[in-house]
């Protein structure tokens, strides 16, 4: 694994370069893949299907512009937890954490559904809507093997 700086900005940096190029992220693509709500995530629970959706939101909620403080705080957790997050991603990223990054594999996904881009939009809004329904399908058999 490549050597990483302590400093936020460069983990936060050296994160964006393995993602997918946008001017903005917005926590829409994470809520349509997750299948907690953000209450769920806020609890005090230990699971690892909910603690590695936390990291993942935790980390996406960094990339939409909010501070570490204020990402802890939306989750009722610390900073230290938010940077402990951004970690496990670098580690998922770096291919030694697979569930983890089949989780952020989908949220990505997700992504590539906006940015799709053809000259006809009904090739458009067809291409969106037969990913978006895959992406549900899936959430709905997380959801269902949970249960």
């Amino acid at each position: 694994m490549a050597q990483i700086g302590t400093h936020y900005g460069r983990k936060l940096s050296y994160i964006k370069r393995k993602l997918p190029r946008r001017k903005f992220y917005t926590m829409h693509e994470f809520f349509l893949v997750c299948p907690y709500s953000l209450d769920e995530l806020k609890e005090a629970n230990r699971y690892q299907d909910v603690m590695q959706w936390r990291q993942v939101g935790m980390f996406w909620c960094t990339l939409t512009g909010l501070s570490l403080t204020e990402v802890g705080n939306k989750f009722n957790k610390d900073h230290a937890t938010v940077i402990h997050a951004q970690k496990m991603i670098i580690l998922a990223l770096d291919g030694f954490h697979p569930l983890l990054n089949d989780k952020l594999q989908n949220v990505m996904d997700c992504i590539e559904i906006a940015q799709h881009s053809s000259h006809d939009p009904n090739t458009n809004y067809i291409i969106s809507s037969r990913q978006i329904e895959k992406l549900l399908i899936n959430k709905y058999k997380r959801i269902n093997q949970m249960n």
